[in-house]
Formats: C-alpha cells, structure tokens, sequence
C-alpha cells in the first residue's frame, strides 16, 4: 500500500481534535511553514519541540527519516529505504498552525509537510511482531495527573531519568519503545486519559563499561521503575506493526 505523509497518526494523542490551518483534500496542514538546511555551526542539532501553546513545530538539524519518525509516532527501525541523503542531511523545519493545536494534530500537519517539500511517497506494510503493552497495574503517588494544563513537556535527564508534564500515555508509550532497554514497539492499554506527570528515575542499558556513579549506585531496571515508581507495566505480546519503505522523496526547494 502507497501512501502520502498525509495518514492516520498512531500514537501522538493530545487533547481534542480540532480543525486547524488550511485544510486540502481534507488534510491538515501549517499556517506558514519554513525548510531549509541548518546554519553552519548551529545548535541543537536532531531536536524537534513544540512551542507557544502547540501553536509552533520546530526542528533543528533533524534528517527526513527522523522526521518521518517524528510524524508518525514510529521507532527507526520501522523505516526503510530512500537515497542515503534522507539518513544523514539535516534540516532546519518551522511550522505555524493559525490557532494552537493537540500535538495529534501538529504531526499530521508534519506528514503534510513533508508530503508536499519533500514530495515524500511511503509504502506500509503490517508484520506480526513482539511488542509490549503499556498496563496500568496500581495507583501510586509518582504518577498524578496534571492540572495545570499548559503545553506537554516531556524531558529524558541522562540516559535513565524521565520527567513528564501533562504528558499523555500514548506518548509515553511511544517514547519508552525508543529507549535501548525496551528494543519494541510498545502500545498504550492502560485506559488512562489526559495528561500525567512524573518523574521517573532507572537504571539505562549501556553497551559500554558502567558509568561509575551508575555501578556504585545502581537504580531499579526500566520496567522495575515503571511498576515501582508509576504503577504502569510493560507486558509482553504479539500484534501487527506498521512498517515504511520511502518509494519517493526528494531534497526541498528554497524557501
């Protein structure tokens, strides 16, 4: 099946769905939107955040396939294929919606985007594969759902601390797939709504020797800390997971 950046989000779940920026055939797309290469010695490199309320997407120095990531709410390893410049060029990104926007919504006007400027093309298929679901077990105080409101935030501290705020477990579950110590797609079922915050704080998975504040003091695992410190459980099972070719993309034009 070929499909355009324009698709259904999976994942990335923010608060209601409105109608927001210009709509063709029926996509959402931004206001105003900038593409071009970084500036030479800029910063923030493979960033991308939301800004002013998720009125405002950006992203600095970020190559096409991260932000095919990005916009479909995926890991790496579920997209393949393209020219090698889609891997390593990086790109400065900015996109404006005319009101705010649930971040849901801001990613499907990403995949509009890239649809467009990048003349981007995917082909998906589904593959049964082990996966894990994200299941709320018990209540505990390090989980507390936010509210205040405001824009959701979520900040990796290191390589094992997580702080949340008003973030939704869709997108934590999208985020504790991307971590080494998961290495799985993992999908929400925990049936909690809204936004949460949290802080937790595990022992990461390292490839190389152990950090000496880690090996004098080592934490609980990942999946001993979400139990422990959020009352959330990763189980094992088997689903159908989306993955995406790139028939077609293109380097974008100047603005």
């Amino acid at each position: 099946m070929r499909v355009a950046c324009a698709g259904p989000l999976a994942l990335f779940i923010f608060g209601s769905v409105l109608t927001l920026g210009q709509a063709v055939h029926g996509k959402a797309e931004f206001d105003a939107a900038t593409v071009k290469p970084p500036a030479p010695g800029g910063r923030d490199g493979g960033r991308v955040r939301t800004l002013a309320g998720g009125q405002t997407f950006t992203a600095s120095s970020v190559p096409l396939k991260y932000l095919i990531v990005t916009a479909y709410g995926l890991r790496p390893d579920q997209v393949s294929g393209g020219p090698g410049w889609v891997n390593s060029d990086g790109y400065d990104i900015e996109g404006k919606a005319n009101r705010p926007a649930s971040r849901d919504e801001l990613m499907l006007m990403l995949q509009a985007l890239l649809a467009d400027r990048f003349k981007l093309v995917l082909r998906d298929e589904k593959r049964e594969q082990p996966i894990y679901a994200l299941v709320f077990e018990k209540a505990v105080p390090g989980l507390k759902q936010n509210k205040d409101g405001g824009e959701p935030l979520f900040y990796p501290v290191g390589l094992g601390h997580y702080i949340g705020s008003n973030v939704s477990m869709q997108y934590l579950a999208w985020s504790l797939g991307l971590n080494a110590s998961v290495g799985r797609v993992v999908v929400d079922k925990t049936g909690l709504t809204g936004g949460y915050d949290f802080d937790l704080k595990f022992t990461p998975e390292l490839s190389g020797p152990p950090q000496d504040a880690i090996a004098t003091d080592p934490g609980p695992s990942l999946f001993t800390a979400l139990r422990e410190q959020l009352g959330l459980k990763l189980e094992s099972a088997r689903a159908p997971v989306a993955f995406y070719t790139i028939e077609q993309a293109e380097r974008p034009s100047g603005n």
